[in-house]
């Protein structure tokens, strides 16, 4: 069972500022999942991070100044900019995973999740997420 079934629905990437806390995120078109569904299909991702020293919106901020502006804030970010140019943040949609554990649980756990994520799109398809470099 993957670990994408402990995510929230899908929501629109403009509602990103609603998650104050430390976790995971994943990111996907809209043209691969549905609104208000949890995830389930890994092969629909285009990123797999990790917020732990901050809150997931400001990850998630980080990642679309990069990924559609094409400012250095965010290591995926910039790599989503180079694979998907002129990309329309309105088309694509984010999930997370926001643990309730203390430190140091809460950044051990939020770092295995990232991983654990990440390894099953790698077992699946022989590469990593198109914006993940590791």
């Amino acid at each position: 069972m993957s670990l994408l079934s402990e995510f929230t629905p899908w929501m629109a990437l403009s509602d990103r500022r609603s998650i104050p806390r430390p976790g995971v995120y994943v990111i996907a078109p809209l043209s691969e999942i549905a609104l208000g569904q949890t995830p389930s299909e890994i092969h629909a991702l285009v990123y797999v991070g990790e917020a732990c020293d901050q809150t997931v919106s400001q990850r998630l901020s980080q990642f679309c100044r990069s990924a559609f502006r094409g400012l250095r804030a965010h290591s995926g970010g910039t790599r989503f900019n180079g694979f998907y140019q002129n990309a329309d943040e309105n088309k694509y949609a984010f999930s997370v995973l926001v643990p309730q554990h203390q430190e140091p649980a809460l950044s051990a756990y939020i770092r295995f999740v990232e991983r654990a994520i990440i390894w099953e799109y790698v077992s699946q398809h022989n590469r990593f997420p198109p914006c993940n470099g590791k």
